[in-house]
């Protein structure tokens, strides 16, 4: 999403500059920094259903489904909190912005990726939420299709000193190793940052819920800078490339779909970074067979999106070769259809995966009886909701 007007590059007042400079901390996807910039402007708050209005009158080709997602990551970064069933900002209620917050994607050469995975220890506490995790072990390997940048550093391994001898790690082979690698903490962070040197994004499984949350805390008790970059979680790339796969736990997920993984050891986070780096190469290569309106629509789709732009690159072997343009609901249709003529389905018959009917209820349908997404990402919105609490 973009909004018309002012460049970044404006002068702005120092309350708006604390508080976006707060909104990139939280490492927000661009669309989602502008769904805050949609809300801010409303300091009494809006329900989902509202935001999603006032955004979708803005960019009307924004989905509701699509708002329901940015909005559950922003409450997730903290940026956005929820009330009584209203959202608002959780920093002070600003005036409409009209410049483009996203960082600037490269151009000339594709992305620079850096993979990263940890390894932690967790310790119950007597104060909310109850639980403290460590870090004793981060692997990081550069992955995208900038292969002179990529091949310049070996994967990165390095073992965290964990505060106390409480922070137990339960495997005797890795207990043993950590005792011989570990160094402090600070010493392996910044060595971390001088691996993702140059990176435009940072790539992790499952990333927004464990892994970048954890690694920021880690980065902030040193007194060292987060990643830079923008954050990418592969899961969602994961659920959207197969979404009819038993499961997507990322090893189980790669050997379902093929990847190598004989080679690789569990529970070693570099040994989880070569292997997401194989499942983006898998789910590049799958890419690379879709037809060629196919591929413009997703890069049309999501234009600001680092995760699809790195695995359309990843397909093309370089710089993306897609076209972006507008489509109407025919454009679509039509490649949809030639898209499903043929196709076997992936869902068996029966079973509880199969291909029985879906009944929805009342309360999924609109006024002409047909479902409607909107409702629909209320009932996941809410889910998701209950799933945290």
């Amino acid at each position: 999403m973009r909004l018309p007007g002012r460049s970044g590059s404006q002068l702005w007042g120092s309350q708006r500059q604390l508080w976006w400079g707060r909104v990139a901390e939280q490492r927000l996807s661009g669309p989602a920094r502008q769904l805050v910039t949609v809300l801010g402007e409303y300091p009494e708050g809006l329900s989902l259903a509202q935001l999603a209005l006032h955004a979708r009158a803005r960019f009307p080709r924004l989905a509701a489904a699509r708002v329901a997602a940015l909005a559950r990551e922003a409450i997730t970064a903290g940026v956005i909190v929820e009330e009584g069933g209203r959202l608002r900002t959780a920093g002070p209620a600003e005036e409409s912005l009209d410049a483009d917050l996203s960082q600037e994607h490269p151009s000339g050469r594709p992305l620079r990726a850096v993979i990263v995975d940890l390894e932690s220890v967790v310790r119950t506490t007597a104060v909310e939420p109850y639980t403290d995790k460590r870090i004793y072990q981060i692997g990081a390997v550069r992955a995208g299709a900038d292969r002179a940048w990529v091949g310049d550093a070996p994967p990165f391994t390095r073992w965290l000193e964990l505060p106390d001898d409480e922070w137990v790690i339960v495997s005797d082979r890795i207990r043993a190793e950590h005792a011989v690698h570990a160094v402090p903490p600070a010493e392996a962070l910044d060595a971390l940052l001088a691996f993702a040197d140059g990176a435009d994004v940072v790539v992790a499984y499952n990333g927004f819920d464990a892994d970048f949350p954890l690694l920021g805390e880690a980065c902030d008790r040193e007194g060292l800078q987060r990643l830079p970059g923008e954050y990418v979680d592969a899961y969602y790339l994961a659920l959207a490339m197969w979404p009819t796969a038993p499961t997507h736990r990322l090893a189980h997920l790669a050997e379902a779909v093929g990847v190598p993984t004989s080679d690789l050891t569990w529970h070693d986070a570099t040994a989880d970074c070569e292997l997401l780096c194989r499942l983006l190469a898998a789910a590049a290569a799958q890419m690379h067979n879709w037809a060629v309106p196919l591929r413009d629509l997703i890069a049309s789709a999501a234009p600001d999106s680092p995760g699809w732009r790195l695995l359309r690159e990843l397909a093309a072997g370089g710089l993306a070769v897609e076209q972006e343009r507008v489509y109407r609901h025919g454009d679509v249709a039509t490649i949809v259809h030639a898209g499903l003529t043929g196709h076997r389905p992936h869902r068996p018959v029966t079973g509880p995966n199969g291909r029985g009917a879906l009944h929805a209820g009342a309360n999924l349908r609109g006024a002409d009886n047909r479902v409607a997404p909107g409702a629909l990402a209320h009932v996941a919105y809410v889910a998701a909701l209950r799933r945290r609490e």
